[in-house]
């Protein structure tokens, strides 16, 4: 039986495809995983055609500052490492094209309607 958390990032991550979806981006990989970690959401920016990672965390409650406060530094720095070791495994579809980092964060705090803030170029 899955735990709750991954439940609730399941259905984050899925909330997050479905607007990146409705946005116009590409969805070209979901849950890319190696022994160092994994990438969520690897898409393509419609407006610039970058290659846009998106990290997405969902959060039920407001303590240790949401959603938005989910990614530090060393989060980030292992972010950097898994774009560079998918791009290493996929060197055709990051050619000639530039590559961001998003966090899409989802507040789904007391069970209200989701907020979705989507934070381009982290």
């Amino acid at each position: 039986m899955a735990s709750k958390n991954r439940v609730i990032g399941a259905a984050g991550e899925d909330l997050a495809v479905r607007m990146l979806k409705e946005c116009g981006y590409q969805i070209i990989d979901r849950n890319w995983r190696c022994r160092f970690g994994e990438l969520d959401v690897i898409c393509r920016d419609p407006r610039s055609a970058r290659l846009v990672f998106a990290e997405v965390k969902t959060r039920t409650t407001q303590q240790y500052g949401g959603a938005r406060r989910g990614i530090g530094r060393e989060k980030y720095s292992r972010l950097r490492q898994l774009v560079s070791l998918w791009l290493s495994e996929h060197p055709d579809l990051g050619q000639g094209c530039g590559v961001r980092i998003d966090l899409i964060a989802i507040d789904v705090s007391g069970g209200k309607v989701p907020v979705i803030n989507h934070c381009r170029g982290i």
